[in-house]
């Protein structure tokens, strides 16, 4: 997993390319790649701890838990991030990073 973001943290302009050709979308692309790397890191480790504590049948506390990072901590977070703060879309994936590091 970390080797396929370094790599793909190296060619920023290709992935940016391979989804538009315009510029300005481009330009958001970049500026938002690496927050998403670190967001699909932390979330491939959620992936695996939910597999865990649906293991051990715990799926209730999890499930609150991981509902109240979201909607409690990241989707409050991303509204001032996004909109009070002016961050625009990398507020909106600050704050989900956020809430899933929770």
């Amino acid at each position: 997993m970390c080797i396929v973001m370094v790599c793909l943290s190296l060619n920023q302009d290709f992935v940016s390319s391979l989804f538009t050709s315009d510029a300005e979308d481009i330009k958001y692309i970049k500026e938002v790649l690496d927050l998403m790397f670190i967001y699909v890191l932390l979330d491939s480790i959620h992936g695996v701890n939910t597999g865990l504590v649906r293991a051990l049948g715990k799926q209730f506390k999890a499930s609150v838990a991981t509902l109240c990072c979201y909607y409690l901590v990241g989707m409050p977070l991303a509204i001032l991030f996004g909109f009070q703060f002016d961050m625009d879309v990398r507020g909106f994936w600050l704050a989900f990073t956020i809430g899933i590091l929770l």
